[in-house]
């Protein structure tokens, strides 16, 4: 019984992914501009700006430089929660072992939502630099 609920729910959740993953795949064939490889992130609303604009200027560079490290930090805290999960399945009731997994699963949940707020942060500084930065760009 536990294993059908769990199949089937996970059955859901690739379903409704799948789902959600459409309708930007259906927006993004209607771009007839062959010439910009960026026409269909633009169709779709997921490039808000041209990354080859942000290249240029230094605001954009280091915009870059950060939402690169930022992900990069994303990146070694998601390794941090799968490593205590591990440690944890793997304590067999150890009480020292899962008190470790516990704390260092916490840790990087936490890390994790300060990473991803800063960068969510730094996108918004440097959209709206780059925003100003731009002559004759709409406010």
């Amino acid at each position: 019984m536990r294993k059908r609920f769990i199949a089937s729910v996970f059955t859901l959740l690739a379903a409704a992914q799948l789902a959600l993953a459409l309708p930007a795949g259906a927006v993004a064939t209607q771009s007839q501009n062959l010439n910009d490889p960026f026409a269909n992130l633009k169709a779709t609303g997921v490039s808000s700006q041209d990354p080859r604009d942000a290249a240029g200027s230094l605001p954009g560079l280091i915009g870059n430089l950060i939402r690169v490290a930022l992900g990069l930090l994303g990146v070694v805290f998601l390794v941090l929660i799968v490593y205590a999960g591990f440690i944890w399945m793997t304590a067999r009731g150890d009480e020292k072992m899962v008190t470790r997994a516990k704390d260092t699963l916490q840790r990087a949940v936490i890390g994790l939502i300060i990473v991803s707020l800063a960068y969510a942060i730094t996108s918004f500084v440097v959209r709206g630099v780059l925003t100003a930065a731009t002559p004759g760009a709409v406010r």
